[in-house]
């Protein structure tokens, strides 16, 4: 975990690799969890079936789910707590394009 915060914070090179989506949506979550337990935030996650490798720098795909999430978050801050509800999905829309 340790790691993974020290390399969302550093500003090296860019490592473009092959990425399972989930591995890293859930990995980002992971990261997040702490955060979400504090602002109330139910996630539900409705992953695709198809496992879709993506291309591209880990940390610099995780910086961008993680500011989708902390937007959303943001924006539900006058939901009572018990409705606040982050529905993250994804799918295979076909061999060159993923959704989330």
């Amino acid at each position: 975990m340790i790691r993974r915060l020290r390399q969302l914070l550093s500003t090296g090179e860019t490592q473009r690799q092959a990425l399972d989506q989930h591995e890293l949506i859930n990995e980002t979550l992971q990261l997040l969890r702490s955060d979400l337990v504090n602002q109330q935030v139910t996630v539900v996650l409705c992953l695709g079936a198809a496992q879709a490798v993506v291309y591209g720098d880990r940390v610099q795909l995780q910086q961008v789910i993680i500011n989708i999430i902390v937007n959303a978050c943001d924006a539900m801050k006058q939901v009572p707590p018990g409705d606040r509800v982050l529905t993250v999905s994804t799918a295979l829309i076909d061999e060159r394009e993923v959704l989330v």
